[in-house]
């Protein structure tokens, strides 16, 4: 069973390997893969990355791990179905990196570099797979063990989530709420549901409930919920298009479906306000928890 431990993502590493492009009539080759057993890390010494480390008493304590120097970014990190693993994405001035590690964080290989930077988020896919991509950008990627597959969809990304039963079936959210869907891993995609039509021109979020995909979420200047896979939207409060609140982020709980965080700047009283809220409906609601200078 996988341990209830913090991995604490700190920078970067650089490495080598190769990344293919898609082609069509793509069958995923590892389906219904039973999770594996995970270990809590065994070492004092994160090894083959300075960029990445691991806590195991919520951050009063970490591995030390190699000298970090320059500017890097560690965006991306997924934990996989095969036991002990994890996936990490990061950057530096000398591009994006995928890196593995296959005993709970303690030591990392290279798995590839990317031929473009980017900061890469990291979905998971059943059979030991992940998917690879950055918010607003059409170019992600398909990885599959120590393979990288190039992708492209049909317009910019804000969301994706993978069917936790087929890897090669895949949604993504983008710009006004639009839902598209793939059956091939993301060689191609198809309509799913309809726009928001929002009268928003901002977006930055699209965010799957994990426990049913057919909710999801979506932020910009305001806010959008639906429930059936985008067929129609409702207005989330209390963000409001008119005061131009800005979301940034939206974040369900793992342990409950119905929690679900927010990040946001809302207009108040004419200033605008970085915010925490939180939803105990599903996002059909929220409620500030923290703003910023009240703590």
């Amino acid at each position: 069973m996988r341990p209830k431990k913090l991995i604490v993502v700190l920078t970067l590493a650089v490495l080598t390997a190769s990344v293919v492009t898609a082609q069509s009539g793509y069958q995923h080759g590892k389906p219904g893969q039973e999770p594996g057993e995970w270990t809590v890390p065994d070492c004092d010494r994160v090894t083959g990355s300075p960029v990445l480390t691991f806590t195991t008493d919520e951050g009063l304590s970490v591995a030390e791990t190699g000298f970090l120097k320059g500017t890097v970014y560690a965006y991306g990190l997924a934990s996989l179905d095969v036991g002990s693993t994890l996936l990490a994405a990061t950057m530096t001035y000398t591009g994006t990196s995928i890196l593995k590690s296959q005993d709970a964080g303690c030591s990392w290989h290279p798995v590839t570099t990317l031929p473009e930077s980017a900061l890469l988020l990291l979905t998971a896919a059943p059979g030991g797979g992940a998917y690879g991509w950055e918010r607003r950008r059409n170019v992600f990627y398909r990885i599959e063990g120590d393979e990288v597959i190039r992708l492209v969809a049909p317009v910019d990304i804000l969301g994706l989530a993978v069917n936790p039963d087929d890897a090669s079936h895949i949604r993504i959210g983008t710009y006004d709420c639009q839902l598209y869907e793939s059956f091939d891993g993301g060689v191609s995609f198809s309509y799913l549901g309809g726009p928001a039509n929002s009268g928003s021109t901002t977006f930055y979020t699209v965010e799957f409930n994990p426990s049913n995909w057919d909710c999801a979420l979506c932020g910009g200047k305001g806010a959008w919920r639906t429930d059936d896979a985008g067929s129609t939207w409702s207005d989330i409060e209390p963000f409001d298009l008119e005061d131009i609140d800005l979301v940034y982020l939206f974040e369900f709980s793992e342990g409950d479906p119905n929690r679900v965080w927010a990040r946001s700047n809302l207009e108040t009283m004419g200033e605008n306000i970085r915010c925490i809220l939180t939803s105990d409906d599903g996002g059909r609601t929220f409620t500030n928890v923290l703003q910023q200078g009240a703590q």
